[in-house]
């Protein structure tokens, strides 16, 4: 690992004389080596180089200014590694799994749609008119009292009826 660096450094040191004492501080190199992995480290090195190579950039050549400026390249890149991973495990778990329309799930949800609209064809229309209303409106239950003039708890016993029934009817489905 510590080579791959070594390499870097000599190509880059004709640019910039700091360049230079980070090549011959070891140390430094090889701290950073053990606290990020080799790949963060080479971009790290990568940075700080641009940085000390950069034209009109007034750099002191002085050791402790090349082991501060490479720590906080290493950090940098750290945090920048750190905050790409927290995003990618929050954004998969935001994702729901991919769900590939294929003729047979098609056929399978007309099929399920079917026998759902058959199940309800076959309550009375009033349990009919309340599922509906609450299932596919978003009526509350007291709603739909007050609006057909009855009682809640008839509404709720027509609303049980009805989920028993259609349940009933699906299980196949489910």
């Amino acid at each position: 690992y510590t080579v791959r660096l070594l390499k870097l450094a000599k190509a880059l040191s004709s640019h910039a004389p700091a360049l230079n004492l980070l090549l011959a501080d070891r140390q430094l190199l090889d701290s950073i080596g053990k606290s990020i992995d080799p790949q963060q480290a080479d971009e790290a090195l990568q940075t700080l180089a641009e940085r000390l190579i950069n034209p009109g950039a007034a750099v002191p050549a002085a050791r402790p200014y090349l082991r501060r400026a490479a720590r906080n390249a290493a950090i940098d890149h750290w945090r920048s590694e750190q905050c790409r991973a927290e995003y990618e495990a929050r954004f998969s778990q935001e994702q729901p799994a991919f769900d590939a329309r294929t003729p047979e799930r098609a056929a399978l949800a007309r099929e399920k749609l079917a026998a759902l609209l058959a199940a309800l064809e076959a309550l009375p229309a009033l349990t009919q008119e309340i599922f509906l209303l609450h299932h596919a409106k978003g009526h509350t239950q007291s709603d739909i009292a007050a609006c057909l003039k009855l009682h809640v708890s008839t509404v709720e016993k027509r609303l049980a009826k009805a989920r028993r029934h259609c349940m009933e009817r699906l299980s196949a489905y489910l």
